[in-house]
């Protein structure tokens, strides 16, 4: 949180009462993103290419089910013209 309202600030672009709403939702983010089973994936970008490659493992992998179980719904039906 201190390095957010240091960044805010060292702007130069914001009124205290902006840079207190911005500091007060982003309390409310952190606070929810600890909520058990609120996110499917978290991922920490302190290393682009790691994180990178976690958001398309996570993003194909879950596109695969999906069609999986498309594939599965649509097992023994027949189109005819």
């Amino acid at each position: 949180m201190p390095v957010l309202e240091q960044r805010l600030r060292g702007r130069g672009t914001e009124k205290e009462e902006s840079i207190q709403k911005r500091l007060a939702q982003a309390r409310l983010e952190l606070d929810y993103s600890k909520t058990p089973e609120a996110h499917d994936l978290i991922i920490v970008n302190d290393d682009l290419e790691k994180a990178y490659t976690e958001l398309e493992e996570f993003v194909f992998k879950k596109k695969t089910q999906e069609q999986d179980a498309k594939d599965e719904g649509a097992a023994g039906v027949s189109v005819e013209d």
